[in-house]
């Protein structure tokens, strides 16, 4: 009996923790001048369930599209990570370049 009260007393020593780490969305930290990849998701809709390419809108497209699954939560719920042909650079203040 002793050891159960003793399982339980440890049980409700440990402090919850609200902390939660992600491996996909780790930090990471640019230098100056340092290329920036922008990545693009499909796009939903208020009018139909199904999401859309998001090419499928008039943006800039790039000459070669590249699909990039980043993990199974993004192929399992259907997103669709591409490439973009905007060029953004760390720490740089530049205006709209392709």
């Amino acid at each position: 009996m002793k050891i159960y009260l003793y399982a339980l007393a440890s049980i409700l020593a440990i402090k919850p923790c609200q902390a939660f780490y992600i491996p996909i969305l780790a930090p990471y930290s640019y230098s100056q001048d340092e290329d920036v990849p922008l990545k693009v998701v499909t796009l939903d809709s208020t009018r139909t369930q199904l999401p859309y390419n998001f090419y499928y809108a008039p943006y800039c497209k790039p000459s070669k599209i590249r699909h990039q699954r980043e993990n199974l939560g993004e192929v399992l719920s259907g997103d669709s990570i591409q490439t973009s042909p905007y060029e953004i650079k760390s720490m740089k203040n530049l205006g709209c370049t392709l």
